[in-house]
């Protein structure tokens, strides 16, 4: 009975030091994985920011590439115009000046001179696009060095700020100002045709 009590005592003390070692191991454990979970946001954090920043980045590369597109299309439909005008130019120089001489120039530059209008009117908006995602590409890119020397509350509170700019924004919205500025670019076409 003596022995199997010194067994007992000597049980539960082998016990609570197994159990005392578990808990000390499993702290340090959970510690560890803390530190990696924290570190671990901080790099999908990082790579999260580049991804919205490349994100912008694309779509202003997009738009530069349909403005290109655009500016093409301008700049040919003014070469055409330009032949047009010096063909029926040469066609008519020793001709006496009609009405129905200068309708049918007028018929024939009218396609060339509207596409013209409607490819530069194209070119401005999405060079407007390119610049406001660039400018967000920007700025998504360079906050992360900007806030790093601030502390961890200023940082949030920024970062936050900035979420609540860049996130759940409706689509921009067209200028008032560009079917004004199409009507003027069209009526200066039509003076410039007239002269």
């Amino acid at each position: 009975e003596k022995s199997f009590s010194d067994f007992l005592v000597a049980s539960k003390t082998q016990h609570e030091a197994l159990r005392g070692e578990l808990v000390n191991t499993s702290k340090s454990i959970i510690s560890s994985l803390e530190t990696q979970k924290s570190y671990a946001e901080k790099v999908v954090g990082i790579i999260s920011t580049e991804a919205v920043a490349h994100g912008y980045g694309k779509t202003a590369n997009e738009e530069r590439a349909a403005a290109k597109g655009w500016r093409i299309v301008a700049v040919a439909a003014l070469i055409v115009w330009i032949l047009a005008g010096l063909v029926f130019f040469g066609l008519t120089y020793d001709k006496d000046l009609s009405l129905s001489a200068l309708a049918r120039q007028f018929l024939i530059s009218t396609p060339f001179v509207l596409l013209a209008g409607f490819a530069a009117l194209q070119v401005s908006k999405h060079q407007r696009a390119e610049r406001i995602n660039r400018q967000q590409e920007l700025e998504i890119a360079a906050i992360d060095p900007y806030l790093a020397t601030f502390d961890d509350d200023t940082r949030n509170e920024v970062k936050r700020t900035l979420a609540d700019k860049l996130f759940g924004q409706r689509e921009i919205e067209p200028a008032k100002g560009d079917s004004r500025h199409m009507l003027d670019t069209m009526t200066d076409t039509l003076k410039t045709v007239k002269q």
